[in-house]
């Protein structure tokens, strides 16, 4: 078996892409407007190509600043209306200062308040992240996806398109 990383759109301090059903959004130095839609995208491409479900992973770099209202309300409402097809949330808001622990306790009252009809879970680190989406994870033709694979795609995004080939 063998997963390719499928990139989607990046910019400066952004970058998108999906291994099987898990999507990947980075934000390293913040979420510029421009990178939603094709956030937005990249989330309804695996959606066709997996109907049953996906698995969604953001990733917020500690530098990246608190999206504005209008920003929140279209990301709520646009993952609102795909929540029956969401198998599974992970926020990774990476770093040990005030503000990442601040950011992360905020995100998780967040979705505790909305009540997010899809499990979800605030993380510190990628790994960590990968590991609690591992169960829901598939490729492309159905296979699970392992904790150690989602970890080498999301490695790979910034780097040259490759395949990520499992360890036996």
């Amino acid at each position: 078996m063998t997963s390719t990383l499928d990139r989607g759109d990046r910019g400066p301090g952004w970058a998108q892409g999906r291994v099987g059903n898990v999507v990947f959004l980075d934000f390293r130095t913040d979420m510029p407007d421009e990178s939603l839609e094709p956030s937005f995208e990249i989330i309804t491409r695996t959606l066709a190509r997996h109907p049953q479900g996906i698995v969604l992973i953001v990733i917020v770099g500690e530098p990246v600043r608190v999206p504005s209202t209008a920003t929140r309300r279209s990301i709520a409402a646009f993952l609102q209306a795909r929540s029956d097809r969401l198998l599974l949330g992970c926020t990774v808001i990476e770093g040990d200062s005030v503000a990442a622990i601040v950011k992360r306790a905020a995100v998780s009252l967040m979705m505790t308040l909305l009540k997010a009809p899809y499990p979800h879970r605030t993380m510190r680190t990628v790994a960590v992240g990968c590991d609690f989406a591992a169960p829901k994870a598939r490729d492309d033709s159905g296979a699970a996806l392992g904790q150690g694979m989602l970890v080498a795609a999301y490695a790979a995004l910034r780097a040259p398109n490759v395949a990520i080939q499992p360890s036996s």
